[in-house]
């Protein structure tokens, strides 16, 4: 399905998917074609049906993961293969809400000071104090960290209700500036000298107590 998946991710990219969610889309568009030995031009609502089942109960996937094969092929049928009707009477499993496990301050503190290179320890230091997602930190860079006025700015956060992305994570000012946290798991520091030329996450700066999310 090499013309098709171009097409695919031709689309995804001009509409600004993230990459992660673009080779997700991607492969689970492969796994389709994998599954009939045939290209999704060919299949219909029944084989699309009996895929999904089959990912639910033969190959034991959850019914998030299950819920991503759904957006995908739909996205594949209606907007690329321009057959709606294929996918339009397919439903999205129902997800359960599951209660997140949340560390408690001294689960955290000790996890702070089992990490003894500055550089992961401001990794997890800053996803904690600033609530971010994984993608958030790995996609933090040097121009994001507002020192000053004790910022972090998230870019190409993941999408909210209202659509917006980015976002604004605001400090502390009542640590000076250089001091480190210690045990402490509800503010960060970094020095500013971790920052590398690639945009190694790193900065001095205090952020207060992650909520849950």
């Amino acid at each position: 399905m090499g013309e098709l998946r171009n097409r695919m991710e031709t689309d995804l990219v001009l509409r600004n998917y993230s990459p992660c969610t673009i080779q997700s889309y991607l492969r689970c568009a492969r796994k389709l074609a994998a599954f009939y030995m045939r290209s999704p031009q060919d299949l219909g609502e029944d084989e699309v049906r009996a895929f999904l089942r089959h990912l639910h109960e033969g190959a034991g996937l959850g019914p998030s993961s299950v819920k991503m094969h759904t957006a995908a092929l739909k996205h594949l049928y209606a907007v690329i293969l321009e057959r709606p009707e294929v996918t339009d009477r397919i439903p999205y499993p129902k997800v359960p809400r599951v209660r997140r496990e949340v560390l408690t301050a001294e689960e955290v503190s000790r996890l702070l000071r089992a990490t003894t290179h500055p550089k992961f320890r401001a990794i997890f230091t800053t996803a904690y104090a600033g609530g971010l997602r994984t993608m958030e930190v790995l996609a933090l860079q040097t121009r994001d960290v507002d020192a000053a006025r004790k910022v972090l700015h998230i870019r190409c956060g993941k999408v909210s209700r209202t659509g917006q992305t980015d976002r604004c994570q605001l400090g502390q000012t009542d640590r000076p500036s250089g001091q480190h946290s210690g045990a402490d798991p509800g503010r960060f520091s970094m020095t500013h000298s971790a920052m590398n030329a690639g945009g190694d996450l790193g900065n001095e700066s205090s952020l207060p107590p992650a909520r849950a999310r």
